[in-house]
């Protein structure tokens, strides 16, 4: 699944969270008042239901995007080493993350899981 697809899907969960396909009178598809915001805290009313750590599970969230838009990066340009794990990519990688908005703190968890940076000793 590449992440037009992901955010295809996000949008699906929004719609049926919403309730309706209704858009905006000016046909934007992300109105002021458009409840990912009450999404993203509903979602956290349920961790918390189940005693997750919400805080764990949105830096995970946030590092699997920082991961995900790495990776598409790499597929989809020739300006990148041929092997993603290359450290010559790393460069690419954080100016890609920064672009996309992914925070700071999910940077290095991100540069793992894409084997650009050790995994942490704690992790084997």
């Amino acid at each position: 699944m590449d992440n037009f697809e992901r955010g295809d899907r996000a949008e699906r969960a929004l719609l049926a969270y919403r309730g309706t396909k209704d858009l905006n009178p000016l046909g934007e598809p992300f109105p002021d008042g458009y409840p990912i915001s009450d999404l993203i805290a509903d979602l956290c009313h349920l961790l918390a239901r189940h005693g997750l750590d919400v805080q764990e599970r949105v830096m995970t969230g946030l590092a699997d995007f920082g991961a995900d838009v790495i990776e598409q990066a790499w597929e989809h340009s020739e300006d990148w080493a041929s092997e993603l794990q290359d450290a010559s990519n790393l460069q690419r990688a954080l100016s890609v993350m920064q672009s996309a908005g992914v925070p700071e703190a999910a940077h290095d968890e991100a540069l793992r899981r894409v084997g650009l940076l050790p995994p942490l000793e704690s992790e084997g």
